[in-house]
């Protein structure tokens, strides 16, 4: 029988955005964070653990090691957090893990076969899905936090009535973009805000509900729409403060 936990531990959410918007900075403090770098986002922030994925089979690697009943509750003794810094780049590495793996020089390549001919069971973009939601879903199911940090992007969307508009999403291919969408269970945008008075930096704000604007959102119905101040706190408040009130509501007793 499923049931809730009143804090992050066994959540997984996406928090995208422009640069410096205090991204990774907070995500870092959230409980036992480990960081898996797929780029170097980690040059302003001190004490936290890291491992750098060099390439696809060091994710991969890092994965099997950390879900593996052998390691699983030292594993769990030492981080609570998992951080993928940053999407698009994870996203890079899949897609040229695949082209190697399959000897194409790009997913829309037609592979050969032995004969030489164009072997048309064969779908880049497919297994480029495939390969990403196999680990993925893999982590997602091992109990941690897991935080997949994002850059901003936009995409052109049509609605009913066929006018086209622009919306800010996570940047990164298609296809791995939109399954890891799928899979979290909050999505955040980091909204920077405007100077104060005297024309000092404000901390970013976070958007958690879906717009023609902005692509976010939440499993959880009594999560905030709109969070202020983005830091690891406030976060860590937002979503307990949503399963309490789920609840009050819905007369569920979540757990710790």
């Amino acid at each position: 029988v499923s049931v809730v936990s009143r804090d992050l531990s066994g959540k997984s959410l996406l928090v995208y955005g422009q640069n410096r918007v205090g991204k990774t900075r907070n995500l870092c403090k959230l409980p036992k964070p480990v960081v898996l770098a797929f780029e170097a986002g980690l040059n302003a922030v001190a004490g936290v653990p890291f491992f750098n994925m060099q390439d696809w089979k060091t994710y991969i690697q890092f994965v099997k090691q950390i879900t593996d009943p052998k390691n699983y509750e030292r594993a769990k003794q030492m981080y609570q957090t998992i951080i993928l810094d940053e999407l698009s780049a994870m996203a890079a590495l899949c897609e040229q893990y695949v082209c190697t793996k399959f000897g194409v020089q790009s997913l829309g390549e037609k592979k050969k076969t032995a004969s030489g001919k164009d072997d048309f069971t064969f779908n880049g973009y497919k297994e480029l899905d495939k390969e990403n939601q196999k680990w993925m879903r893999k982590l997602l199911a091992a109990g941690f936090t897991v935080a997949i940090i994002g850059h901003e992007g936009t995409r052109d969307f049509k609605d009913v009535n066929g006018a086209e508009y622009t919306k800010i999403v996570p940047k990164g291919d298609k296809r791995v973009v939109d399954a890891i969408c799928d899979a979290v269970d909050i999505i955040a945008y980091a909204q920077p805000n405007a100077p104060d008075a005297n024309g000092n930096e404000t901390p970013s704000s976070l958007v958690i509900t879906n717009t023609p604007r902005v692509l976010a959102g939440s499993r959880f119905d009594y999560m905030p729409k709109f969070i202020p101040e983005f830091s690891a706190e406030n976060l860590l408040k937002a979503v307990e403060q949503a399963i309490v009130e789920q609840e009050k509501q819905e007369g569920i007793k979540a757990v710790s």
